[in-house]
């Protein structure tokens, strides 16, 4: 799956989901949602819950407010170091690798939320 930017009708940009086969969405289909957990990003790295992760094959996470910088590989990201995913983004990871790796940081001078949904 490829996460592509794109700009909405009234400019915004958005991110568009392209899976392997060509087709385009907006959410990922075909789970069943076990569980949620909504994250405070600030100033210290976070990652997922464990005890959700552990439950869970895929996590859905939507940036709500502020842009967050992040990894995937467990590495810590910065302020200033690490992939940009902006207020409205979303990404969808897909592994357990993924969710254990995948730490959070705010990106400037605001607190940042994110929601995640956890399936099967």
């Amino acid at each position: 799956m490829a996460i592509m930017g794109g700009r909405t009708d009234t400019g915004r940009l958005q991110d568009v989901r392209v899976s392997r086969d060509g087709a385009t969405f907006t959410r990922p289909e075909g789970y069943i949602w076990i569980d949620e957990e909504t994250i405070t990003v600030s100033t210290v790295a976070k990652g997922l819950d464990p005890t959700k992760v552990r439950k869970a094959k895929v996590a859905w996470a939507e940036v709500q407010t502020a842009e967050i910088r992040y990894y995937l590989s467990g590495t810590l990201p910065t302020t200033t170091a690490g992939h940009v995913l902006y207020a409205t983004s979303t990404i969808l990871l897909e592994n357990e690798f993924e969710m254990r790796g995948f730490r959070i940081i705010r990106d400037g001078s605001a607190d940042a939320s994110v929601v995640v949904s956890y399936g099967i």
